[in-house]
């Protein structure tokens, strides 16, 4: 398999079970859209590539909180909905993109990502699919950085921190006599470490600049007892 990106061609052998992978050489952050060309029996092209600064956002629902929902009438911030729509109206930045993760919980860690939307254009077709949260960052990076920024979004609403850490280090010795291996009748944004198998360690291997993550605080109630939370937000920010 051949890979040819941006002057340079990259080539490789498949394994026995047809999986590869190629590593470019670094490249400055460009404005210009460029297309990678994979060539193996077959010839596939990904159009409109671009290289700058991506980040992952994760978390809970106010993380994955669309611009459509926030653009519908709301009494507690009777401003918000306005600014919304004014925003999505006026969305026009073919350099900020951000690639929504379906949400998906997994027994074993999955190596496919899940997605329907794949990467979005923030423009006024796209923007009421996009989280506010992926919008307002993203753009702050925009201007601070002037380079092409993308995000990936990779949250699910009431997800617990535990879902979001893998099973080893949950076993590890920091972790194991604290949490239990498994919640009675948890859902699958509940339970250990579904959500770090289905939905964050497929993206791994994507390269990052860093990644916010927004609430998250499932365990810091009384049925979960809050203590814990201090050792778990802890260990997840190691274990990423």
């Amino acid at each position: 398999v051949a890979v040819e990106f941006a002057g340079q061609r990259k080539e490789t052998t498949t394994g026995a079970t047809g999986r590869w992978s190629v590593t470019l050489d670094p490249l400055a952050a460009s404005r210009e859209p460029r297309t990678l060309v994979v060539r193996g029996n077959n010839t596939v092209e990904v159009k409109d590539v671009l290289i700058g600064e991506v980040w992952l956002l994760s978390g809970q629902s106010n993380m994955a909180f669309l611009m459509e929902a926030m653009a519908r009438p709301a009494e507690r911030e009777p401003e918000w909905p306005a600014r919304a729509r004014r925003d999505i109206a006026a969305a026009a930045d073919p350099l900020l993109r951000e690639f929504r993760v379906d949400n998906r919980g997994a027994l074993r860690p999955r190596d496919d990502v899940p997605t329907r939307a794949g990467w979005m254009t923030w423009t006024p077709q796209q923007a009421g699919a996009w989280a506010a949260m992926a919008v307002y960052f993203g753009q702050r990076l925009r201007t601070s950085l002037e380079v092409p920024v993308g995000i990936v979004m990779c949250a699910w609403g009431g997800s617990s921190c535990a879902a979001w850490i893998s099973a080893e280090t949950l076993r590890g010795p920091e972790l194991n006599s604290l949490w239990p291996e498994e919640i009675s009748g948890a859902t699958m944004n509940l339970a250990n470490a579904h959500l770090y198998n289905g939905m964050l360690r497929p993206v791994a291997p994507y390269a990052i600049a860093g990644f916010a993550w927004y609430q998250g605080e499932t365990e810091a109630v009384p049925a979960f007892n809050p203590y814990l939370h201090r050792f778990l937000l802890k260990a997840m920010i190691q274990d990423w």
